[in-house]
């Protein structure tokens, strides 16, 4: 009798640890649609903004960079105006969050790419 009664009693424990990672799954499959919709939207906008419109070839701006170059792109990364641009280091070292006088060597429509010129302030 009371290894039948363990045993309904392990059924309830597995059934509501089952339920609990329902709810779990339901949670993280909402918070991904949130995040692929946010990401979507930040798209749209890219593509709604014209980058020439704001920049211009040969400008020399100060920025700040958000990510260093890397495995994946030999340029770091900063957004000027919102606009999505890439810096070569120029063999200057680029760590996030450093200072850089930087040129504008060529601004496409939701794009720019820059040469950093100098390193202000090397924040690491």
């Amino acid at each position: 009798m009371s290894s039948q009664i363990e045993h309904q009693d392990e059924q309830q424990r597995i059934a509501e640890l089952e339920q609990r990672v329902a709810t779990l799954e339901r949670l993280h499959d909402d918070q991904i649609l949130e995040w692929a919709r946010r990401k979507q939207q930040g798209h749209e906008e890219a593509k709604r903004r014209d980058a020439r419109e704001k920049l211009e070839t040969g400008e020399v701006r100060t920025i700040v960079i958000q990510s260093p170059p890397g495995k994946e792109s030999p340029d770091a990364f900063t957004k000027i105006e919102g606009i999505a641009t890439f810096v070569d280091p120029a063999g200057k070292n680029l760590p996030s969050g450093a200072t850089v006088r930087a040129k504008l060597t060529d601004v496409r429509e939701s794009s720019a790419h820059a040469i950093a010129l100098e390193v202000l302030d090397a924040q690491s």
